[in-house]
């Protein structure tokens, strides 16, 4: 886990490995090829006491992020509600603990980042949930044949057998499904208060500062462009990113998502970027008003944390940030300083 160009997507980790050329997708991603096309298909949702719901959908898989991710854009419509639920993902490789993952969003207000495992044409993913006060494990699994795409969904709820929540097929073909962010919040959800007050920063920013790529190594100059906005009726709170680092090869591109996680009881962010970066960090704000993250991971195979501080004005723009890291045994330095400015 790295970053470059380090504007606000990067509420992240500001290292990077200085390099000659930006790095090349890794070869693991060609288990994910057989994904990438148009889907329409149908299926069922079961829920606790047997209520069965019929569903259809359309999705399309593609290669993104200068081909270190594919991203997963699905609409789903459920007979007898309104608004369809909309997600969006990406599934990827991660370099430094040697895995498969699956970052996931959607129009319910869900942010997720969980390891998946890759064969035979399966993504599988297990995960633990609550909702309700009920904590529950989950299994979910898409699996492409030839021009056929199944999707299960098996959970373990608190008491009795698995329930099979979800279960369909979708078939190769259709106009597909290119996401769409405007689309309104799912199923009645509405924004957590914390997450309400980052949205106040939405606009599109000018970012310069500096950041050390690593302990001991001098400070480079970092410019930028973010762009943030409320994202599904102000369930998610999206920033897209793009800049140049000093000295540093090709542009930089990142996306961050963030959502209210109710488990922790916290902000909780997602985030990726076209040199195979993909993290997830905490959100707290401060008694003083500013944004508290903090991340941990791994650098070139050594134990890292972060702590990064958002400073925001009056109006609710960003101002400024400041990160500091510990990496393994080095002293903690000042990784990472930015100045931001909201466009009128």
């Amino acid at each position: 886990m790295n970053s470059r160009c380090v504007p606000f997507a990067v509420l992240a980790f500001a290292t990077l490995v200085p390099a000659q050329e930006p790095p090349k997708p890794a070869a693991e991603l060609q288990q994910l090829a057989a994904f990438v096309g148009n889907w329409q298909g149908e299926g069922t949702m079961t829920e606790p006491g047997n209520v069965v719901t019929k569903w259809k959908g359309i999705g399309t898989y593609q290669w993104a992020l200068d081909g270190h991710f594919v991203r997963e854009d699905f609409r789903i419509e459920f007979a007898g509600i309104p608004v369809p639920v909309v997600m969006h993902g990406y599934l990827g490789w991660d370099r430094e603990q040697q895995r498969f993952v699956h970052l996931h969003v959607s129009s319910a207000g869900e942010a997720a980042l969980h390891t998946i495992a890759v064969a035979g044409g399966a993504a599988t993913s297990f995960s633990l949930h609550e909702q309700g006060g009920m904590a529950y494990a989950q299994r979910m699994v898409f699996a492409v044949k030839g021009d056929t795409l199944s999707h299960t969904v098996e959970l373990l709820l608190p008491q009795g057998p698995s329930l099979a929540m979800v279960a369909g097929s979708f078939r190769r073909g259709g106009d597909g499904f290119a996401g769409n962010f405007d689309s309104p919040a799912f199923n009645g959800a509405v924004p957590h208060a914390d997450l309400a007050r980052l949205t106040k920063s939405a606009g599109d920013y000018r970012t310069q500062g500096q950041m050390v790529i690593a302990p001991g190594m001098p400070p480079i100059t970092i410019t930028g462009t973010d762009r943030f906005r409320a994202a599904y009726g102000g369930v998610l709170f999206h920033g897209h990113t793009e800049g140049v680092a000093e000295g540093m090869p090709g542009k930089y591109v990142g996306e961050v998502f963030w959502a209210y996680e109710p488990k922790r009881k916290s902000l909780f962010a997602v985030y990726l970027s076209n040199m195979g970066e993909i993290m997830s960090m905490d959100g707290r704000w401060t008694a003083d008003g500013q944004l508290l993250s903090t991340s941990n991971g791994q650098y070139m195979g050594k134990v890292m944390v972060q702590r990064m501080l958002m400073q925001f004005g009056p109006d609710g723009a960003a101002r400024s940030a400041n990160a500091h890291t510990i990496v393994d045994t080095a002293p903690p330095y000042e990784s990472f300083q930015a100045k931001y400015e909201r466009a009128k």
